[in-house]
């Protein structure tokens, strides 16, 4: 049986000193609703400049266009959840703080009837460096909007640099720790020739309830992944009336050799 997963985008930097505090309770409320909430995090705007104390480039031609394009003098860290316009929270649907994600993704989570469901599938060989993967949807309900499915790579758990003003500096000095653990960071679009909107899989016409759409792709693990073990693929799917993510799943990378 399909349920309805909400899809939180948080944006954050390795200098942003207040994102870890955030994380953390997003991290939390995330293992609470296991696997009702799927988590990324972009690393964009002046947070995630490089520099001599923190070398290492977590930013992403995907993350820049959506953060541009949610307006990147938000402060940070905020979170978009869903995509959605959410009036009785916020004047956008961006929220600084988790104080302002746990009322409207707890409501998505008690919304028992999704349009759709998503099942996914990804394969990686190492002999090929290659991921295949596929994702099987099923209409739920009729449609009469256009969809438009996007399919990212995330790997977890990257020990790096952040800064982290909830830190001692005699210790750690300008508050960076070394040893940070960057959870759930956006690491490229699978399907990045369908651009910032995605790959459109149901037209403007609409769709019947019942039927199925069927997606592959072979993906070629780019070299800035650092381990392939801590990665899964993301695949969510938007509205194009709307601009709401309507469904999402996500999926780790099995080993096939």
């Amino acid at each position: 049986i399909a349920t309805r997963k909400v899809f939180v985008e948080e944006f954050t930097g390795h200098k942003c000193n207040g994102c870890p505090a955030q994380t953390e309770k997003l991290v939390k409320l995330q293992a609470d609703n296991f696997p009702e909430i799927v988590v990324i995090s972009y690393h964009a705007g002046e947070f995630s400049h490089t520099d001599n104390d923190y070398p290492t480039d977590f930013t992403t031609e995907y993350g820049d266009m959506l953060n541009d394009a949610q307006g990147n003098s938000n402060p940070y860290p905020f979170a978009v959840v869903k995509r959605r316009t959410w009036s009785e929270y916020a004047d956008k649907y961006l929220f600084v703080g988790h104080t302002e994600w746990r009322e409207p993704i707890q409501e998505k989570l008690n919304d028992p009837s999704p349009e759709l469901g998503i099942g996914l599938i990804a394969e990686y060989s190492e002999t090929t460096s290659q991921i295949d993967m596929r994702a099987s949807i099923k209409i739920l309900q009729d449609v009469g909007s256009e969809l438009r499915l996007t399919v990212l790579i995330m790997e977890d758990s990257i020990i790096d640099d952040q800064k982290d003003t909830r830190l001692d500096q005699t210790e750690f000095p300008g508050f960076r720790n070394p040893d940070y653990v960057h959870r759930h960071v956006m690491r490229a679009q699978v399907n990045g020739a369908d651009g910032l909107t995605g790959k459109i899989i149901v037209p403007s016409s609409g769709i019947a309830a019942d039927e199925w759409i069927d997606w592959t792709h072979s993906y070629i693990v780019p070299t800035s992944i650092l381990d392939i073990h801590h990665c899964a693929i993301i695949a969510f799917i938007t509205n194009s009336t709307t601009g709401e993510i309507v469904q999402v799943e996500e999926s780790h990378v099995n080993f096939v050799d």
